[in-house]
This record gives structure tokens, C-alpha cells and sequence, in this order.
């Protein structure tokens, strides 16, 4: 369980910073309603990061998980369980404003309709933000021993 986190948007035909490509291959673009996230798992498990991504994901508390492990959500007391599961890296360490606003979760644009309906789906990519936690089902078996 990782609690009281910022949870962002990203990908979609509205976001500047992303191509609509993911690590797990499906295109936020191609698909816009697709219920995803994207989890910072550590750089050292994938082979083919570039130098950027391994400076942004290297050490992540979160090991390697196979694409499409599910994740619950929850924001203000609702539970989300996008059907997807993960399929992107990130975000990366880079993100976090500070202590106490650590950024651990991205979102899709169809996951943060469901969370914030108000806000318009065009604007969600670079105006959605929540307070939240999420716990990956099944998470522990990945983790590596020590």
C-alpha cells in the first residue's frame, strides 16, 4: 500500500509531454478511454531505458511487475480499479515537488474522468491532481530479496 500520494494524469491526445506511447506498448493516443497506470518501477530491472529514464526510475521502491498487474485506487474514500492495470513507467523521482508532496501514481485520462468528472477530459492531462493511495494486488511476490 502506498498512501497519501500525488496521483497525476498523463498521456492522451492532450498531453504535450507524451508521445501516447507506453512501456507496455498500448497507446494512450490510439486508445483514450484505456483505465491504466503507471508505476515507478525500478530502472535496474529493464534493459532498455535510456540514460534519462534510468536517472529518473533507478532505485524505485517498486520492483519490476508484469504489465497489466492490477492496482486499486483510492481518492477521497472511493475505490478505483482500473481495468487495465499498469502499463507505463513513472513517474519519475524528478517529479516529487518535495517531502511531503511525493509524486507516486499516473493516471489515464479515462481513469481521472472517473476520479474528477468535472474537470473537462481535453484539460485532464495537465489539470488533474489528487491526494490518494494505491495498492498493487499481488505486489509482494515481486518483490526481490535482499
Amino acid at each position: 500500500m502506498c498512501e497519501d500520494i500525488v496521483i497525476t494524469c498523463f498521456g492522451g491526445a492532450n498531453d504535450p509531454q507524451d508521445s501516447g506511447a507506453t512501456a507496455s506498448g498500448i497507446s494512450t493516443k490510439a486508445n483514450p478511454n484505456i483505465e491504466g497506470v503507471s508505476i515507478a518501477m525500478d530502472g535496474r530491472q529493464f534493459g532498455r531505458l535510456s540514460p534519462a529514464e534510468h536517472r529518473a526510475l533507478d532505485g524505485s521502491p517498486f520492483p519490476r511487475m508484469p504489465w497489466g498487474t492490477k492496482v486499486i485506487i483510492t481518492v477521497e474514500g472511493r475505490q478505483f480499479a482500473p481495468g487495465a492495470g499498469i502499463i507505463d513507467l513513472g513517474p519519475g523521482k524528478q517529479a516529487s515537488k518535495g517531502p511531503h508532496d511525493p509524486h507516486a501514481l499516473d493516471v489515464t485520462v479515462a481513469v481521472a474522468a472517473r476520479i474528477r468528472p468535472a474537470i473537462p477530459r481535453h484539460k485532464l492531462s495537465t489539470q488533474f491532481s489528487a491526494r490518494g493511495s494505491f495498492r498493487i494486488l499481488g505486489g509482494a511476490k515481486y518483490v526481490l530479496e535482499a
